[in-house]
């Protein structure tokens, strides 16, 4: 759950809506929507950062593991690292596979090439090609859709079941992902689209 009412807060702390009024109008509760017709009414509360702003507001100012986390590593949200290096993971074993499908189709029983009626010189240029659109596939999802679908599916984004989790507030920048060719997949590619590679390489390095 992304945000609540006024009147939902108030129920899930079993306190009145007054309190929580009051909280966002003078405690500077967090919200995702500021009320219409006044501080505190209408407005949305972002259930992602009230359990750390809660924390301190009960307790007073006090260092917490989000607080000492902010600190030794600003701006950055592990679970973003974990997205993207699951990313790069994805696309590296892509490749492996791929790879290893073009080059000993003997492993794969029934999903050797050859049953599809491919020659290995076919089987290596379709490999080549497949492991470019999985990659770009991945990569697009990862830095487009992939929050906006972990947001739907579990309503928080990724900075906000971080803070939800430690207790905090973390707002980062996403991180988009960079990946390049690698040399098992390059193996496989038509000397021709290596030639293109290599101008394009050229031309970027002059």
């Amino acid at each position: 759950m992304t945000h609540a009412t006024i009147e939902e807060t108030a129920r899930l702390l079993q306190v009145t809506t007054k309190t929580v009024r009051e909280w966002i109008r003078v405690g500077g509760c967090p919200t995702v929507k500021s009320g219409a017709r006044g501080a505190g009414n209408a407005a949305l509360v972002d259930m992602a950062r009230l359990p750390g702003w809660l924390d301190k507001h009960r307790g007073g100012e006090h260092e917490s593991w989000a607080d000492r986390y902010a600190e030794a590593y600003p701006g950055r949200n592990v679970l973003r690292d974990v997205a993207l290096e699951f990313a790069r993971c994805a696309i590296s074993v892509a490749g492996q596979a791929l790879a290893e499908w073009g080059r000993k189709p003997d492993q794969f029983g029934n999903l050797d090439h050859r049953k599809a009626g491919l020659t290995e010189q076919q089987a290596r240029a379709v490999a080549a090609q497949v492991w470019g659109v999985m990659a770009l596939a991945i990569a697009g999802l990862h830095d487009g859709a992939f929050e906006s679908h972990v947001e739907r599916e579990m309503g928080f984004d990724l900075d906000g079941l971080f803070s939800f989790a430690m207790r905090g507030d973390f707002r980062t920048p996403p991180k988009t992902i960079e990946f390049e060719i690698p040399a098992i997949i390059r193996e496989l590619m038509p000397p021709q689209d290596l030639l293109k590679l290599g101008r394009k390489a050229s031309r970027k390095r002059a």
